[in-house]
């Protein structure tokens, strides 16, 4: 199916971006996925947390967040509804590091959706929202 063939490219360049836009950070993919999802949060997330969403090991997701610390991204705060746990929250002094990274790809996007009127763009959208809502992932099954 022609649409199915388009989705599946468009993941491929998604993900070539990600590698390219990490480079760039000095980061693995697994860590700017990791930045990308604690920058998007509306509050600070626990390490399990980030497991979870990005479907990864503890063991990953601790790894990835050492890195985006180490690189001065992020830090971690004790959680108080947990006193063995933490909180990782963004730095907000490296929003602008991040936000340059994204800005390009952001700027192609919004070239590409000007071609679209209000109600294909709305489409698409609830295309792309049910298709994350189904998260074909094995381990989510």
């Amino acid at each position: 199916m022609r649409l199915v063939r388009a989705l599946r490219r468009f993941l491929a360049t998604a993900a070539r971006n990600d590698m390219v836009m990490a480079r760039e950070l000095g980061l693995h993919t697994t860590d700017l996925a990791t930045l990308d999802l604690v920058f998007s949060s509306p509050e600070p997330l626990t390490p399990g947390r980030i497991a979870d969403h990005l479907g990864l090991t503890s063991g990953a997701a601790t790894g990835a967040i050492d890195r985006i610390e180490r690189a001065g991204y992020v830090r971690r705060l004790p959680n108080p509804g947990d006193r063995r746990g933490t909180l990782v929250e963004p730095l907000q002094g490296r929003a602008d590091d991040v936000l340059r990274i994204y800005r390009d790809v952001v700027d192609r996007y919004d070239s590409v959706l000007a071609g679209f009127s209000p109600a294909e763009r709305q489409v698409a959208t609830r295309l792309l929202e049910a298709l994350c809502d189904q998260d074909g992932l094995p381990h989510r099954r």
